[in-house]
């Protein structure tokens, strides 16, 4: 055989052996069908061709992980996850995206049921860390989570053992798949309390939450915190620790131009009916930030003191505050002639002005609790002008004043939810649904559109969502302005103030003890009704 055909022989016998598999190769070779050098390259051949396959292979699971998260199934199955976790009623989340080791969630957004610590929970813009087996296998660490908004309705207290079992479960223990640091936002808004009565919120805060074993400790810095008849008063500091046991307040201290309302020893115990305890102090309040707006023209002026806490945000009486406020020193009550009695005392009494009334020496007992406001044991002094003492309850309406008065009841207008196209628990929700819910005014439609993903947003789900917060919290507002008299005061005027008038000077004869002319004043109905009976009665003895 001539060496070309020996080699054409030899070429077509190793592309016969080459076809027959890795171990005939190998035992041909081991065999001495093939010397080293064949087996060598023979080995060298097939791991080549296995390593672009365990390439081709890696580089498709790595473009899956990539991918997996754009999928609906992925998206699915955290709505799935935090509806069976936080025993939500239905969950949405709407534009998910993940770039290296970073993702975020455009919005989010849930609805509580019976055994979840919240009514609503929207949190908007929210990052996070992500690896690429994150949600896979092992823990997935998530860091410390910052969103740009996060709204929350809390449930003000729960219905039985077993929900505050399965709330406790919630906020202190962290699922072993999941590893959540903290959290940071930078506008937060929280509200609470089922009725008007013991309604309260914090508004526009910067909130830094941070995890410690079962406790979660809060800090909240700027906004605003309302509470009964505290309204919008700034959060100066406010760091409150969560955990199993109940809230306590480390710090807290509001302001409201010059003065300020700090927190001694506040704690809130219970579950089932929340009881707040502590104190209270307040150091040249505005009373601006304990009146509704229609009443600031009628009082002001600066007043301090120390009020107790009690009651609960899950009963009849709401959260109750009592306590002695005073005047004195540079506290001032002023009462201007919006009160219908001065504008006539400045027309009967020749010699004084009534326009202001400053109240400069004096207290008053206050006590908050079941949608009423009780002022007693007045004792205020205007020096050369009048005291002033008796005692008034400011009540909250009932429900058929509410209704003639604004036309519907806060009940109505406490709308609950329907979850439309939303991933669900499968438990009907018995509040009333929003069959047609209009857009509510959005103060942050500039997030709303950052990172492009308000497109890919549930408009249904999220229209109704904030339509139904809104409509609650407008009745609740609404409600909170309603408000009715029923009381008397007594004004002790100077010996001359009525010589202008005989009539008067007769029906109102001088006390000898005390040099001054009493009147008695009933402050019965809404705010611009208290004194016009009287103030009339004065202006009519004129004529």
């Amino acid at each position: 055989m001539d060496e070309q055909a020996a080699n054409a022989f030899h070429q077509r016998l190793n592309q016969w052996i080459a076809s027959q598999g890795f171990w005939f190769q190998l035992r041909h070779s081991l065999s001495g069908g093939g010397n080293w050098s064949s087996t060598i390259f023979h080995l060298l051949g097939l791991t080549v061709r296995i390593g672009i396959v365990l390439a081709i292979v890696l580089v498709g699971f790595g473009i899956f992980l990539m991918k997996r998260v754009d999928t609906e199934h992925f998206v699915e199955g955290i709505e799935d996850s935090m509806v069976d976790r936080l025993g939500a009623q239905a969950a949405e989340v709407s534009g998910f995206k993940k770039s290296g080791s970073d993702a975020s969630i455009h919005r989010l957004g849930l609805v509580g049921s019976d055994q979840s610590f919240f009514r609503t929970l929207d949190a908007r813009n929210l990052h996070f860390h992500m690896g690429l087996l994150d949600g896979m296998v092992g823990q997935w660490v998530a860091g410390t989570a910052e969103a740009n908004t996060l709204d929350v309705e809390w449930r003000s207290g729960l219905s039985n053992d077993e929900d505050a079992t399965a709330v406790a479960k919630q906020l202190f223990e962290m699922p072993e798949t999941v590893g959540l640091q903290g959290l940071k936002v930078a506008k937060a808004r929280f509200t609470w309390g089922y009725q008007e009565r013991a309604f309260g919120g914090i508004e526009g805060s910067h909130l830094t939450a941070i995890r410690s074993g079962q406790s979660w400790r809060l800090n909240f810095q700027g906004g605003t915190f309302s509470q009964n008849w505290l309204r919008g008063l700034e959060i100066k500091e406010l760091v409150i620790v969560v955990s199993p046991d109940g809230l306590l307040v480390e710090r807290g201290k509001l302001v409201s131009g010059e003065g300020s309302i700090e927190f001694q020893d506040v704690a809130v115990k219970g579950a089932e009916q929340p009881r707040p305890s502590g104190r209270l102090i307040l150091t040249h309040v505005p009373v601006a930030s304990l009146l509704p707006a229609n009443a600031r023209t009628m009082v002001s002026g600066q007043v301090s003191g120390e009020l107790t806490l009690g009651g609960s945000t899950n009963s009849s009486d709401g959260v109750t505050m009592e306590g002695t406020l005073t005047v004195g020193g540079s506290d001032r009550l002023m009462v201007h002639d919006d009160f219908r009695v001065f504008e006539s005392l400045s027309v009967v009494d020749f010699f004084r002005s009534y326009r202001r009334v400053d109240f400069s020496v004096g207290s008053f007992h206050i006590r908050t609790g079941g949608g009423e406001l009780k002022v007693d044991e007045i004792k205020l002094e205007s020096k050369g002008a009048m005291t002033l003492d008796g005692e008034v309850t400011v009540r909250r309406p009932t429900q058929r004043e509410i209704e003639k008065l604004i036309g519907a009841s806060p009940t109505d207008m406490a709308v609950g939810f329907s979850p439309l196209g939303t991933r669900s628990s499968g438990t009907d929700s018995a509040d009333v649904s929003l069959k047609s819910a209009g857009k509510a005014a959005n103060e942050d439609d500039e997030l709303m559109t950052e990172e492009g993903g308000a497109e890919a947003e549930n408009s249904d789900f999220y229209n109704e969502l904030d339509e139904a917060r809104r409509l609650r919290r407008d009745a609740m507002e609404r409600a909170r302005d309603l408000y009715f008299f029923a009381g008397e005061v007594r004004l002790g005027l100077e010996e001359n103030a009525l010589e202008r008038s005989e009539i008067l000077r007769k029906r109102y004869p001088l006390d000898e003890a005390t040099r001054r002319v009493f009147l008695k004043v009933p402050l019965d109905g809404g705010l611009n009704d208290i004194g016009v009976a009287k103030a009339e009665e004065l202006i009519d003895a004129l004529q």
